[in-house]
């Protein structure tokens, strides 16, 4: 069994001390069991699921961009109220490909459209990223090629609330990129848990 190794976003958070107002809200984030590359939203990527090439051996979410802004997103506008100021643990695995050799460093932000934005005005999106990390980037945590990385921390949902403005939101997408995103990549065992 391959190494795996924990690194955690600079939060220094401890999901054992935090309690979750529920379970697991995406559905299939381990990439098993009836696991469907239609359950995720392709940004300008190809993405494949790749049976061995999971955190254990098992599949992974296989994510290969095609221009700077790429990566990968999950639909959660039926799952989470981002205008009710709630919080939310957010963990994923990513191992860069093995044919990769540069520094690579995982990005993840959840993107909210506000009411009254059109799906062309990305300018007036708001993007949150894990807290402490910057709001649009998300997180800084270094990828690695031989083996899966642990990234997690909370988005702030007091945050997107304060610049919502008591505006609604229309969509919001969680995105997982690299800041290299025409990079090949992998991500699995997906976790967004609403903080109490």
């Amino acid at each position: 069994m391959k190494k795996i190794k924990f690194l955690i976003a600079a939060l220094a958070f401890i999901a054992g001390s935090v309690a979750f107002a529920q379970e697991n809200i995406v559905a299939h984030g381990n990439m098993e069991d009836g696991a469907s590359e239609k359950e995720w939203y392709e940004e300008g990527s190809t993405i494949t699921l790749k049976k061995g090439k999971g955190v254990a051996g098992s599949t992974g979410l296989y994510v290969r961009g095609k221009y700077n802004w790429s990566g990968v997103g999950k639909d959660l506008t039926k799952l989470i109220n981002a205008a009710d100021g709630s919080s939310y643990y957010v963990e994923v695995w990513y191992m860069q490909d093995p044919a990769d050799k540069g520094v690579r460093h995982s990005d993840i932000s959840l993107c909210v459209q506000p009411s009254g934005v059109s799906e062309e005005d990305y300018d007036s999106f708001i993007y949150e990223g894990l807290d402490p990390m910057d709001s649009y980037t998300g997180s800084k945590v270094q990828l690695s090629n031989k083996e899966y990385v642990k990234v997690c921390g909370v988005i702030s949902g007091e945050s997107i609330k304060d610049q919502l403005k008591g505006r609604k939101a229309v969509q919001s997408i969680l995105f997982f990129k690299t800041d290299n995103p025409i990079r090949p990549y992998y991500i699995d065992n997906v976790i967004v848990k609403k903080i109490k």
